[in-house]
């Protein structure tokens, strides 16, 4: 669920005469979709990419910012993808790729991509369980189901997460991940 913040004195700017909402917790309702509200909504912020408070830090105000969550046992590694790249997608296979490489600890690999996106295994000691989720709007309503299945069914080594865009359904698909992952790799 989307947590909004319109009143506490963080939802104010300029000195606290006017008004900007704060997305706390990304969510269903979208950050586009409450900008398009107008009105204070035009100045929409989100916590921890817009602004950050370190009195919210110290005592946060939702269970989304205090602990993370949803985190399987096995890591989590999430691959953020570049703000803008035509084959970013392209970028991000690549570098999964190369960590199952470079890590032969892994000797079985759950991998969860999107769109038509595919991890083969980069050698004969390593195993790649697959899951594909069609968009981000998929991978938002599947990705822990995805992340315990891979973890507890699977019981693989370790998880790799393409990521996605942070527009719409992705800023809280990516919020999640952020805090499910144990692992963050720019790509």
């Amino acid at each position: 669920s989307t947590v909004l913040d319109a009143y506490s004195p963080n939802a104010y700017v300029s000195g606290g005469a006017e008004l900007s909402p704060c997305i706390l917790r990304p969510g269903g309702v979208t950050f586009e979709e409450l900008q398009r509200v107008g009105g204070a909504f035009e100045r929409l912020r989100v916590y921890r990419r817009d602004f950050t408070s370190a009195e919210m830090e110290l005592n946060p105000t939702t269970p989304g910012m205090k602990y993370r969550h949803y985190s399987p046992t096995a890591p989590v590694f999430l691959f953020v993808p570049p703000a803008s790249c035509e084959n970013a997608s392209g970028r991000q296979i690549a570098r999964m790729r190369e960590l199952l490489a470079q890590r032969p600890e892994i000797r079985r690999a759950g991998v969860v991509t999107v769109g038509d996106a595919m991890v083969s295994a980069p050698h004969d000691d390593c195993s790649v369980i697959s899951r594909q989720v069609a968009d981000a709007k998929d991978l938002a309503h599947r990705i822990f189901a995805l992340l315990r299945m891979l973890d507890e069914t699977e019981h693989v080594d370790a998880i790799l997460v393409q990521g996605v865009d942070e527009a719409n359904e992705g800023l809280a698909v990516m919020n999640r991940l952020g805090k499910a992952a144990s692992h963050h790799i720019a790509c």
